[in-house]
């Protein structure tokens, strides 16, 4: 065999590809994808069949109701609950602001009007005080969204709501798993309605449910200990929260370059970009600029590591030894 030239480089035979964490993946599994197929090819059973009340009877026994009702789609949801409550034109709906768009739009759907509130920013949820300042004699509502996860003041909304008797509405679309003082979020969650198929995916994704919490808490856990000591601004839940994490967010000085990055390793989140993400203007939909300050910081700061089952430690390692380039000190990491 010729040895190589002097100063040229080799290259090995084979090499290992790098990996690359999506934002979203692991929850569904092969023999989801198999039960998918199962109904695909029998299309009699796509739509209708008794899997619809399993699914809503088992999500309501997981968060602690009597009842579940399955729609279409989380907006489909917030409206039809919205009306149930008899909220329609002239009401005020309190909704906590950064979201996304679509819900505001389920309140304006209704004729009433959203009243947006700022976020705690160390929670980055609904500030409490903040909307109590909100509250006005057409207030019939307060929707809480435990964003990223992470609890709302159940227990201080509700003393809220009671005092003004506003109707709560729970949005829980990130925090399936999360607890408030041991309770689970949701109590007064309502799951149009899914089809046969797409709720025989949903109970077999509820039956794994508390795995794919554990696998969020223990990469949660792993992600704040490498970022200690980097500096960046991390959530601090209330100590009778225990938020099981859909995405973990993080204050970045510059977000376009923690994504760069990052892109080698992998695919940051970017709630939220906007007050209300994906409104062609927050204004649009009744927001008055400068009325939510923190709301706005926070749309313009957080990025989100995905935390979901396929996420080893190797990739939190991975991803935060490149996200501390961006750090906002100088601040010597804990190893």
């Amino acid at each position: 065999m010729t040895p190589p030239a002097a100063g040229a480089t080799t290259r090995p035979r084979h090499s290992v590809a790098a990996r690359h964490v999506a934002l979203l993946g692991g929850t569904t599994d092969a023999g989801d994808c198999l039960t998918v197929l199962g109904y695909l090819l029998r299309p009699a059973r796509l739509v209708r069949g008794p899997q619809v009340r399993a699914f809503e009877q088992l999500f309501a026994e997981r968060v602690g109701t009597r009842y579940g009702y399955s729609f279409a789609a989380g907006r489909v949801g917030l409206y039809g609950v919205l009306q149930a409550l008899g909220v329609g034109a002239g009401d005020e709906v309190l909704l906590g602001v950064p979201t996304h768009v679509v819900v505001a739009n389920a309140v304006r759907y209704t004729g009433a009007r959203p009243v947006y509130v700022d976020c705690d920013p160390e929670t980055y949820t609904m500030d409490l005080a903040d909307a109590e300042r909100r509250v006005g004699p057409a207030t019939r509502a307060i929707i809480l969204e435990h964003t990223f996860g992470i609890p709302v003041d159940v227990d201080a909304a509700l003393a809220l709501a009671r005092m003004h008797g506003l109707s709560v509405i729970e949005d829980c679309v990130h925090a399936l798993g999360s607890t408030w003082r041991g309770r689970p979020v949701g109590s007064a969650r309502y799951a149009r309605r899914l089809s046969n198929a797409q709720a025989a995916l949903g109970v077999r994704q509820l039956r794994r449910l508390d795995a794919n919490a554990a696998h969020r808490c223990a990469t949660t856990a792993l992600i704040e200990q490498r970022l200690s000591g980097h500096g960046f601004r991390l959530p601090q839940p209330p100590a009778e929260a225990d938020p099981v994490y859909v995405r973990y967010p993080v204050e970045v000085p510059d977000r376009v370059a923690a994504v760069a990055a990052t892109a080698a390793h992998a695919v940051l989140g970017t709630w939220f970009t906007s007050v209300l993400e994906e409104a062609a203007a927050p204004t649009l939909v009744g927001y008055e600029s400068g009325s939510c300050p923190h709301a706005e910081m926070v749309a313009r700061h957080l990025v989100n590591i995905p935390t979901h089952p396929r996420v080893r430690g190797s990739d939190v390692d991975a991803i935060v030894t490149a996200l501390s380039v961006t750090a906002p000190s100088e601040a010597t990491p804990d190893v």
